[in-house]
Order: C-alpha cells, then sequence, then structure tokens
C-alpha cells in the first residue's frame, strides 16, 4: 500500500467504483443492459434506447446530435427573461427539434418507436410552422 492509502481511501474507493462501472468497459455492455429495458410512456411497451436513442446515436451523429437538440432547443424554443423554458414541448415539437438536430426527418422513427397518433401529426405540422427555424 502506498504511503497515506489505507484500506478504506482514495485506492479503495477506485476500486469499488471501476468494479461496479466494469459492465460500460465490456464491448457490448451498456447496449446489452439498456437494450431489453421497457416503459409504459408515452405507450406501454415502449423501447426508448432500442428503438429511439440507440439509432439516433448511431445514425445522427453518435453524442453530437443530443447536443446539437439542446443547442437548437435554447435557440428557438420559447424562454422568459430569465431564460426559462415558457411551458412544455408537446410530441410535434419534440419530434421537429430533434429532426433538426438529426438533420433528418425523424417522424418515421418516431413512429415505429412510439407510435403515431393523428394528433401527433398535427402538432408536427403545427412545429414546422412555428419553428421554421428548424431545418432537416
Amino acid at each position: 500500500m502506498r504511503s497515506g492509502a489505507t484500506a478504506s481511501g482514495p485506492s479503495s474507493t477506485f476500486t469499488t467504483c471501476t468494479r461496479r462501472w466494469a459492465w460500460i468497459a465490456r464491448p457490448g455492455g451498456v447496449y446489452r443492459r439498456f437494450t431489453g429495458n421497457a416503459d409504459d410512456f408515452p405507450r406501454r411497451g415502449t423501447r426508448w434506447f432500442r428503438d429511439w436513442f440507440y439509432p439516433l446515436w448511431r445514425e445522427c451523429g453518435r453524442a453530437e446530435v443530443m447536443n446539437r437538440f439542446f443547442r437548437e432547443l435554447a435557440r428557438h424554443f420559447p424562454r422568459d427573461s430569465g431564460g426559462t423554458y415558457t411551458r412544455r414541448m408537446n410530441w410535434g415539437e419534440y419530434v421537429h427539434f430533434t429532426s433538426g438536430a438529426a438533420a433528418a426527418d425523424m417522424s418515421g422513427q418516431a413512429a415505429r418507436a412510439f407510435g403515431w397518433p393523428r394528433e401527433w401529426a398535427g402538432q408536427l405540422e403545427h412545429a414546422r410552422e412555428q419553428f421554421p427555424g428548424i431545418t432537416y
């Protein structure tokens, strides 16, 4: 043991953290861990990671697609004078902003991942009119 380190000191903490998160380093570890997860939002059996986030990450620039999403959101979505967003997004707006970040129309992927109620189609058309600066 090096000078100043104890069994419960920094070296031990690092080893514990390394073991706890070792699944991240294994090939496919994160993918396998999250692929099977399902949620009840927006509909029962939704697989956010497998059907939405992973294809978006893989096909549209990896982490940069999320950076672009938040940049576009900050640039175009309504905020008050303190910088707080004035309302929540609807599904059409979410798909529109995600499409802008991905530089591709993501409505087909959204339909596969979440279903595509008629209400969302109308919201998407309205979002395209309301936020013309988001292009894809």
